[in-house]
C-alpha cells in the first residue's frame, strides 16, 4: 500500500517532466523524418543534373561525331576521323551512364530510342567509310545525305529534345526541394512550440492537482488555528500520501472538535452543581 501511494505521488511530481521528455522525442523523431525526406529529395535532385549533365554531353559528343565524319568525307583527314572515333566512343558510354541513373521510363524510353538511332548511324558511317577506302567518293556522298544525316537528325532532335526537358525538369525538382524544405523547416518550429506549451500545460494541470489539496488543508489548519474548530472538513481527492494526511488532519479536527465539546459539557455541569 505504502508503496502504491509512493508512486501515485512520484507520478504526480515526474508526470510533467515524462511528457515534456516524451514530446521532446517525438520532436526528434518528426524532424529525423524531415531530414530523411529533403534528403531523399537532394538525391532526385542530384541524380536529374547529373541526367541534364550526361544529356548536354551525349549532345556534344554528337556534334562532334557528325563534324568529324563530314569532314573526313570531304578532305580525308585522319585527324577527323580520329575525332569521329573518340566521340563516337564516348556516346555509348555516356548512353549506358544515363540508362543505370534515369529511373523514369519515359526518360528511359527516349534513351534507348537514341541508343537505337546511335546504333544505325555507326553502321551507315562505317559504309560511308568503307566507299571512301575504295575510292568511292560519290557514293559516299549520297549514303551520308539519304541515311546518315537523317538518322543523325533525329538523334539530334531526340537529344535536344532529352535535354530540354531534363533540365527544366531539374529546375522544377530544385524548385520543389526548396519549397520542400521551407515546409519542413515551419513544422518542425510549429512541432517543438507545439511541444514546449503542451508540455507546460501538463506541468500546470499536474501542479494545481498536486498543490491544491495541500492548499486547502493550509486553510483548514489556519481557521482551526484562529478557534473555528466547526470549519468544514478538507475534501479528500486522492489515495496518495496528500490524501492520506488529509484524512488524518480531519479525523484530528473531530477529535478535537469532541474533546473541546467535552471539556466544556463538563465544565458546565461543575459550575451548575456549585
Amino acid at each position: 500500500m505504502r508503496r502504491q501511494v509512493r508512486s501515485g505521488i512520484a507520478w504526480k511530481l515526474f508526470a510533467s517532466p515524462l511528457v515534456l521528455i516524451a514530446l521532446l522525442i517525438a520532436v526528434g523523431f518528426v524532424s529525423r523524418l524531415a531530414t530523411q525526406t529533403l534528403l531523399r529529395e537532394l538525391e532526385g535532385i542530384d541524380r536529374s543534373y547529373a541526367l541534364a549533365i550526361g544529356a548536354q554531353k551525349l549532345q556534344a559528343d554528337l556534334l562532334r561525331e557528325a563534324t568529324g565524319i563530314a569532314n573526313y568525307v570531304l578532305y580525308a583527314d585522319s585527324r577527323d576521323i580520329a575525332d569521329y572515333q573518340a566521340a563516337g566512343t564516348r556516346v555509348p558510354e555516356t548512353l549506358q551512364q544515363l540508362l543505370e541513373i534515369a529511373e523514369d521510363e519515359t526518360v528511359r524510353q527516349q534513351l534507348l530510342d537514341i541508343q537505337e538511332k546511335h546504333g544505325a548511324y555507326t553502321d551507315a558511317v562505317d559504309r560511308i567509310r568503307n566507299h571512301l577506302r575504295s575510292q568511292r567518293q560519290s557514293q559516299a556522298i549520297l549514303l551520308m545525305q539519304t541515311e546518315a544525316v537523317p538518322t543523325l537528325r533525329e538523334m539530334t532532335a531526340a537529344v535536344d529534345s532529352l535535354v530540354e526537358s531534363l533540365t527544366s525538369g531539374a529546375s522544377a525538382d530544385l524548385t520543389g526541394s526548396r519549397n520542400l524544405a521551407g515546409v519542413l523547416d515551419v513544422g518542425v518550429i510549429a512541432a517543438s512550440f507545439a511541444a514546449v506549451v503542451l508540455g507546460l500545460a501538463v506541468a500546470l494541470v499536474m501542479s494545481r492537482r498536486l498543490l491544491r489539496p495541500i492548499r486547502n488543508l493550509s486553510e483548514a489548519a489556519a481557521a482551526i488555528a484562529a478557534g473555528n474548530l466547526s470549519a468544514q472538513e478538507v475534501t479528500v481527492t486522492s489515495q496518495d500520501e496528500v490524501g492520506n494526511t488529509i484524512r488524518a488532519f480531519n479525523e484530528m479536527a473531530r477529535n478535537l472538535h469532541d474533546v473541546l465539546q467535552r471539556v466544556s459539557r463538563s465544565a458546565e455541569a461543575v459550575r451548575a452543581a456549585s
